[in-house]
Formats: C-alpha cells, sequence, structure tokens
C-alpha cells in the first residue's frame, strides 16, 4: 500500500469513527432527564464545540455513557490542536508549499543550489521568458519559511529547506527539472553535479573545470565565457578592418579577447587589429600557437592582426584615436571606471568605449552586469546546444562516420557548439543590415535562400570563411597538424591552407552554411 492509500483510509476511518461516536451519543443522551442532546444536529453541534474547544455550554452530556463520550472528544480536540500545530510548523519549514507544489508537477522546475546575486539574476530572466516555470531555491539546513520572489500571479519562486537531490525526486515523476549548481565555489559545483548525475533531470554546472567526457545531461559554463559571448553578440565586428583596443588583464579580459579570435572571422580575408594593454603572459603561454591564428607583435595588412603591450595604455594618443572601438574591462569595477573616465576626459577619440560596468556610465556603453550575463541561453544553451547537435546529425547522417552526440568527447562538442555559435556571423555576411543577430527561422531562411543564390567563386569564399573559423579554433586550443589523427595528441591532418585540402574535404566547409536552411524550416522553401 503506497502513502496516498493508506492516508486516505486513515481519514476514511476517523470519518467513521466520528460519525459513530454522534450516533451513540445521541442514542444514550435523548431519553434522559434534562437531556440537551436530543438528535444527530444536537450531538454535531457539541462535538464541533467541543472539538474546536470553543464550549459554549448550550449542550452537554447528562448520563455516565454521554459524559464518556464527550471525554473521547475533548481527547480528540487536543489531537486536533496538536494537528493544526504541525500543519503551521510544517508551513513555515516549507513542506506546506510542496503539497501545493504537487499541482504544479506539469510545469518545468529549475532547482537553484545557492541564493546568491548571479542565481538571483538567472531566476529574474527565466521568470520573463517562461513565466509558468517553478523556481525554487534549495536551502537545506535551515528553518526559514517559503518566501516568494515574486508578486505576481502564477509566477513561483519559493525558498525550501530541502537539499536539490529532494526536490529533484519530488518531481521525478514529471522529470522536466534542471538542477542550476551556482555557488561562487567551482569545486562544490563539481561534486554536487557528480552527486547528482544519476537523477532524472538536466544539470547546469558554472565550473572552471571540463573533463574529457560529460554526462548528457550536464552542461557546463563558465561566466566570463558568456559575458564576452553576449558581448560580441551585442556589438559585433562589422567590417574587416576594424581596430580593436582592450584595456584590462585578469580571465574576464582574456575571455573577450579568445571569444574575438575564435569567432570575429567576418570574412575569408579579414585584416583586423586588435591591441591588447595588460599582463597577458599567462595567455600566451596557454595558446602557444597564436602566431599561426592571426600575426602577432606586427600589423599586417593582409590578415588579423594582434599586439600586446605592456606600455601604459594612455602612452599612445594617436593609437587611441584612430581605434573604431576601445574596451576596457579591468580586474575591479573601480579600475575599469578610472580608466574609462580617463579615456572620456582626456583623449579625442572616433571609436565607441565599451567598459565593462554593472551600472550605467556616461560617454560609454557598459557591458557584462549579470542580468545580461546569465541569461536561460547563455547559462542553459537550449538553443545552441539544440543546432550544434543538428550540425553534428547533419554531418554523421552525410559522411556516415562519427559518433552519436552522448559519446562526443567534451572538445568535439565544444567545436559544434563553437560552429553553431558562428552561424549569427554567417548569417550577418549573407544578408548584411537585414541581419537581426538571432537565428529566427526567419533569419535562417533568408540566410540558406541567400547561400543558395551564390556563385560558385562567392560560394569558395564561405568555405574559406568556414575553414578559417575552425581552423582558429583548433589552433587556439592548441591542435597541430600531423598527417595521422590522433585526439589524445591534438594532431589533425586538415590543419592546412584551405587551397591545400581536397575538393572533397574543401566540400565539407558547406555543412554549418547548409545548416542554416534546416534550421529555417519550411521557410527556407518559400
Amino acid at each position: 500500500m503506497n502513502d496516498k492509500s493508506r492516508k486516505a483510509l486513515i481519514a476514511a476511518g476517523a470519518v467513521l469513527l466520528y460519525l459513530l461516536l454522534i450516533y451513540l451519543l445521541q442514542l444514550v443522551e435523548k431519553g434522559a432527564p434534562d437531556a440537551t442532546i436530543t438528535s444527530i444536529p444536537t450531538a454535531i453541534w457539541y462535538s464541533l464545540t467541543t472539538l474546536t474547544t470553543v464550549g459554549y455550554g448550550d449542550t452537554y452530556p447528562v448520563t455516565a455513557a454521554g459524559r464518556v463520550i464527550g471525554a473521547v472528544f475533548q481527547l480528540m480536540s487536543l489531537g486536533l490542536l496538536v494537528f493544526l500545530v504541525g500543519m503551521i510548523v510544517s508551513m513555515m519549514r516549507g513542506k506546506f508549499w510542496l503539497q501545493h507544489l504537487r499541482s504544479l508537477r506539469r510545469r518545468p522546475w529549475y532547482v537553484f543550489t545557492e541564493d546568491n546575486p548571479s542565481a538571483r539574476a538567472l531566476a529574474e530572466n527565466l521568470r520573463a521568458e517562461q513565466p509558468q516555470a517553478v523556481l525554487l531555491f534549495s536551502a537545506p539546513g535551515t528553518e526559514a519559511p517559503a518566501s516568494f520572489g515574486s508578486s505576481e500571479s502564477g509566477k513561483l519562486t519559493l525558498s525550501l529547506p530541502m537539499s536539490p537531490r529532494e526536490l529533484v525526486s519530488f518531481h521525478k515523476e514529471r522529470g522536466d527539472t534542471t538542477v542550476v549548481c551556482l555557488s561562487d565555489d567551482p569545486r562544490k559545483n563539481d561534486m554536487l553535479a557528480e552527486e547528482l548525475k544519476d537523477l532524472p533531470c538536466s544539470i547546469c554546472c558554472r565550473t572552471d573545470h571540463e573533463p574529457e567526457q560529460i554526462p548528457e545531461n550536464l552542461t557546463l559554463f563558465d561566466e566570463e565565457s558568456c559575458m564576452a559571448r553576449r558581448y560580441w553578440q551585442q556589438y559585433p565586428v562589422l567590417t574587416v578592418t576594424e581596430k580593436i583596443i582592450l584595456i584590462g588583464s585578469g580571465s574576464a579580459a582574456e575571455a573577450l579577447l579568445l571569444q574575438a579570435l575564435q569567432n570575429n572571422v567576418v570574412d575569408a580575408y579579414s585584416r583586423m587589429s586588435y591591441v591588447v594593454f595588460g599582463d597577458y603572459d599567462n595567455f600566451r603561454r596557454n595558446h602557444p600557437y597564436l602566431d599561426q591564428v592571426v600575426t602577432v607583435g606586427s600589423k599586417d595588412d593582409t590578415f588579423d592582426s594582434l599586439h600586446f603591450s605592456k606600455q601604459p595604455w594612455n602612452s599612445s594618443r594617436e593609437l587611441l584615436a584612430a581605434a573604431d572601438r576601445i574596451i576596457v574591462c579591468c580586474g575591479t569595477e573601480q579600475e575599469t571606471t578610472d580608466i574609462t573616465a580617463q579615456l572620456l576626459r582626456h583623449f579625442p577619440l572616433k571609436g565607441t568605449v565599451y567598459a565593462r560596468l554593472s551600472a550605467p556610465f556616461a560617454g560609454a556603453v557598459v557591458f557584462g552586469n549579470l542580468k545580461e550575463t546569465y541569461t536561460p541561453e547563455l547559462v542553459l544553451r537550449t538553443q545552441l546546444d539544440a543546432t550544434a547537435r543538428k550540425l553534428h546529425k547533419m554531418y554523421c547522417d552525410s559522411t556516415g562516420t562519427g559518433d552519436p552526440w552522448g559519446k562526443l568527447s567534451s572538445f568535439t562538442r565544444r567545436s559544434n557548439l563553437a560552429s553553431a555559435d558562428h552561424l549569427t556571423v554567417k548569417i550577418r555576411y549573407l544578408l548584411g543590415p537585414e541581419a537581426d543577430g538571432t537565428l529566427s527561422p526567419e533569419q535562417c531562411g533568408k540566410a540558406a535562400a541567400a547561400f543558395d543564390a551564390l556563385e560558385e567563386p562567392l560560394r569558395d569564399l564561405c568555405r574559406r570563411m568556414e575553414h578559417e573559423r575552425w581552423t582558429r579554433f583548433h589552433l587556439l586550443n592548441n591542435w597541430q597538424y600531423d598527417a595521422v589523427r590522433d585526439n589524445k595528441k591534438r594532431h589533425h591532418p586538415l590543419l592546412v591552407p584551405f587551397d591545400v585540402l581536397s575538393p572533397e574535404d574543401q566540400a565539407k566547409d558547406d555543412y554549418a552554411w547548409k545548416l542554416l536552411k534546416e534550421l529555417a524550416g519550411k521557410d527556407a522553401d518559400q
């Protein structure tokens, strides 16, 4: 017998006992002299005033048997009082709301393992995008009452004294649960994700660690990469000769530079120039093949160039004046604020100044605050992941090779994700000013039609552009050319110039472009 059936049986027994006592009470009382309980209605009235401890005194038993039954009702009133107190305590501990949440089990649930600014930023964005979602903050070991994070009808945000495992198990009959591990300690997130990986839920984990194999229900991310992706999505490169200055160092600035180098492939032959001020020695050690990705240390009129400078950022007035954009991203907000203020006050600038700040700054475009960074798509990557899976399936179906998505190494998954992330750049390349930076079916349909209409020489440029992007991604992840592919050693035979590839290998660079038609669905044929 399950718990639900047992509770129903106990409730039915309690009702039968109550009705039996009512019948016996009026039966023994109605014939006695001076009796006040002479019928079933008066017996019910007496029982209610006794059970609720009101005791008006207008009805009472006068016989010995009636007083025995009355004593039973008095004892039952103590049980009712204990039940009410227990219910209140249960409500204070959040159990009451769990019972209410049973009625919401068909909604998607998001369980946050921490209550911190990052989690609240993501929860706020989730509420805006998915009003019917139930957002739960796990707070095991606390005595805090359940608390609503939103007063809007139907939008539930609760803090409950239960572990993530308990909450997922509570919702397991539905299964549409996502656990978001957002502790400021990456190791804590890793351990919790490992503990929960066997549960029927999706897990999203903030970490700086990437294992060789990742369970299919696990999504890994880091805040700096999300911030960098968001920045270049919001403020994309629009010309092949853009001059970009980056001021500041640290993990956030490095993420901006890395995302730029691997994703700002806006043409088959781009000539952008990057100048970065700050300490990038560690970045250069982690990416030893930078000189194969861009021209390092000198200006190049035929290829993208990257110059590292340890001079003070304000040592070259001419360089600042010529820049098309200046990005300020320092280790602290105060340092970013100070440099941004000096830039705007002391130097004539033609380009836009972008500053990673949490509050508006007059004269500069601010970016990278928590609300912009912790969006569902950047963190959970639902659309990006689905797009990458489609790209991989297209490749497997066309070549007859390749492992299922769930068996791919973490690097191969990231490679597919990087290709999917570049699709908005491809759409902008094909549509120009008509592109809106999204992967909507309408945008993909227009881009697919534009690609199909290209003459062969222009298609060749598209292939070169994709091969350049693919090559950069592998080089930035320390792969090198070898005639025999070896994933352990990070060797690949296709890490050669496009013109050296065989016609069959050149044709592989069409996959990402042809994916646009599949993403467009029926719109591509209209």
